[in-house]
């Protein structure tokens, strides 16, 4: 889902084979430390609710004070949007992968 929906164009994975951000002015956070920051229910919400929380000091809130992330509420399942949550809660930064494992390889898109 992340490919599907093209995440990658605002947000960077450390570890991952993404083409890099193309816009620096929409760019998100860094997702590969955010796995196990947040419980799965915050990675829903910021995909069908981005505004409901906004870090305003860091370039992703909109003149508004929405988030510049767009809603996928209406765009997604509920099986898709628990395939991103899953993807995005078990990314980790590339020094704390396993010893030979050069990034998620997994990348399926249901």
């Amino acid at each position: 889902m992340f490919q599907k929906l093209e995440c990658y164009s605002c947000h960077e994975v450390q570890g991952e084979r993404f083409p890099s951000p193309s816009d620096p002015g929409r760019a998100g956070p860094e997702l590969s430390v955010m796995g196990p920051l947040h419980p799965p229910e915050f990675f829903a919400e910021s995909i069908i609710n981005p505004s409901a929380v906004v870090e305003r000091n860091r370039g992703y809130a909109a003149a508004d004070g929405s988030s510049k992330m767009p809603s996928y509420g209406s765009l997604l399942t509920v099986q898709e949007t628990i395939d991103l949550v899953a993807y995005l809660r078990q990314l980790r930064p590339p020094a704390a992968s396993a010893p030979g494992h050069g990034g998620h390889s997994g990348h399926t898109t249901p």
